[in-house]
């Protein structure tokens, strides 16, 4: 009788909601707001954009190809917001 109810419970314990978290997403601080990044290159569109919803940005050049009415947010070019998100890429 013990080894079942020692058996049931290993079985239950199996099938509850793990309280761990194995696997976190890294905090990339300001540029966690950025639809489109990039700390070190450039940001180009070469085929047709439907649009993007968030802020596109680089920290070093420029970007190309971007209709204006195709970004839905800010864009953004080597300003402080840009060396920020660079940074937090770099941290994360």
């Amino acid at each position: 009788m013990r080894r079942i109810l020692i058996f049931a419970a290993l079985v239950i314990h199996q099938f509850l909601p793990s309280h761990k978290v194995l696997g976190q997403t890294p905090d990339s601080g300001v540029a966690s707001t950025f639809a489109l990044f990039t700390g070190a290159g450039a940001v180009s569109n070469t085929g047709a954009l439907t649009g993007i919803t968030g802020d596109v940005g680089t920290n070093n050049v420029a970007m190309s190809g971007f209709p204006v009415n195709g970004v839905n947010g800010a864009v953004q070019i080597n300003n402080q917001a840009t060396r920020t998100a660079a940074r937090g890429v770099l941290a994360a």
